[in-house]
């Protein structure tokens, strides 16, 4: 076996993890809406999950119609968006098309914060070799743009010196 074989034999798996994970949650949602609540606990003894981890696959497969279910984009991130989207009490579609647009990880959603804060910060283009500073409210998520190139020189993110 080469080695591109061998990868792509992974990369295989995560697919067929992903449409699983997708899978659960649609056949949660089914069964629920088919035979009531009370058949989350069958289902969990069936999978040997908590009736809550159940719950979550359903929620995510609730959340992301199946236009919005990407075969590239990692199952974790599609948690990461619903958890944050949640908390910030905004759409999961919305956050994820923000999160897909800036090619953020999990971990990016995570830090993710809707609401602007009054901060300074400051970015190097390294093509013009310049310094930028903006002061003002900036939203988490921005992407700061050198004002002579144009280029992307940096996303600003909450607690993040230098992104």
């Amino acid at each position: 076996m080469t080695l591109e074989e061998y990868l792509q034999k992974y990369v295989e798996v995560l697919e067929v993890e992903r449409n699983l994970n997708w899978d659960k949650g649609d056949i949660i949602l089914e069964g629920v809406s088919t035979f009531g609540k009370d058949i989350l606990n069958k289902l969990a003894e069936l999978s040997r999950m908590s009736s809550a981890t159940l719950k979550i696959y359903a929620s995510i497969a609730s959340a992301f119609p199946k236009e919005h279910r990407y075969p590239d984009v990692p199952w974790s991130l599609y948690r990461a968006v619903y958890f944050k989207a949640r908390k910030l009490s905004i759409d999961p579609v919305e956050l994820l098309d923000i999160a897909l647009s800036n090619a953020w990880s999990a971990r990016d959603v995570a830090r993710y914060k809707s609401q602007p804060e009054e901060r300074t910060i400051t970015r190097n283009c390294s093509y013009c070799d310049i310094t930028i500073t903006i002061r003002g409210k900036i939203k988490d998520g921005a992407i700061i743009h050198c004002p002579i190139c144009g280029r992307d020189i940096g996303t600003v993110f909450v607690d993040e010196h230098s992104f």
